[in-house]
């Protein structure tokens, strides 16, 4: 799991695979399209310190207050 945030919650499963984020609106997970698998991986590796920071794109949905 990788918590950005207030912004969102993502998850990913250990092969790397399926990849998703907890949906506020509805109180539950969903599963994210295959393309966001990359850049999440290298999100979780990043806050665990495996490789170097650098920006990127994730998939942050609309952003309410």
């Amino acid at each position: 799991m990788l918590k950005i945030g207030r912004l969102s919650l993502f998850w990913r499963t250990p092969d790397g695979k399926r990849v998703g984020e907890y949906d506020r609106a509805a109180s539950g997970w969903r599963e994210l399209p295959r393309k966001h698998a990359r850049s999440i991986g290298m999100a979780m590796d990043m806050a665990s310190r495996i490789r170097p920071t650098e920006l990127i794109a994730l998939p942050l949905g609309r952003v309410t207050p």
